[in-house]
């Protein structure tokens, strides 16, 4: 896929002057949502796969408990870390009860009323901060750097501790994605 396709020129005109953006991996794997309760972690929720509480407790990198004590919710990828044995396709919550090495990596926070109102490099600080391993990020504010990444990513000499399909560009600013601006562009192979 060449770049400078319409989809990313769009997204990258509609952009005021020193936007601050985040790159990021799209992992390849299977969107999971955690619940804390009073930092507690009491639920694991997927859209394709129901009982997981059991199976997915024992993943090392998801903290059993976290510093809040209002409900949380975290969204994020469960991916394997024996991705290099096993094919794109045969990525799924199915196959990883096959796996060991499971991993977990979130990017988002929701609180009771939605979607927390933090920038995107103070969530995954936020994120951090609670024992979570974030993704690898990078933040840039000029289309050169961008595109000098997407080479690499494609070269296989980015983000490649994780199995990915894309890469993800955000806008780093909360309050520009209230303006309605497009909060990311997907960027795949």
């Amino acid at each position: 896929m060449h770049i400078c396709n319409k989809k990313f020129n769009d997204f990258w005109t509609s952009l005021p002057d020193s936007t601050s953006l985040v790159l990021q991996p799209k992992i390849n794997g299977d969107e999971i949502i955690l619940q804390y309760k009073s930092g507690e972690l009491t639920k694991i929720n997927s859209i394709r796969v129901k009982h997981l509480n059991k199976s997915l407790k024992s993943v090392h990198n998801i903290p059993k408990r976290i510093n809040s004590f209002i409900v949380k919710e975290i969204k994020g990828k469960l991916y394997t870390t024996e991705f290099h044995s096993i094919s794109h396709k045969d990525i799924s919550l199915q196959s990883f009860k096959y796996h060991r090495n499971l991993r977990f990596c979130p990017f988002q926070i929701f609180d009771i009323n939605g979607e927390i109102d933090l920038d995107e490099t103070d969530t995954l600080a936020l994120l951090s901060n609670w024992g979570f391993d974030i993704p690898s990020s990078m933040k840039i504010q000029d289309p050169k750097d961008f595109h000098k990444f997407y080479k690499d990513w494609i070269k296989g000499n980015l983000f490649n501790e994780y199995p990915t399909d894309g890469i993800i560009l955000k806008i780093n600013s909360r309050k520009l994605h209230q303006k309605g601006l497009t909060r990311h562009v997907l960027i795949l192979e």
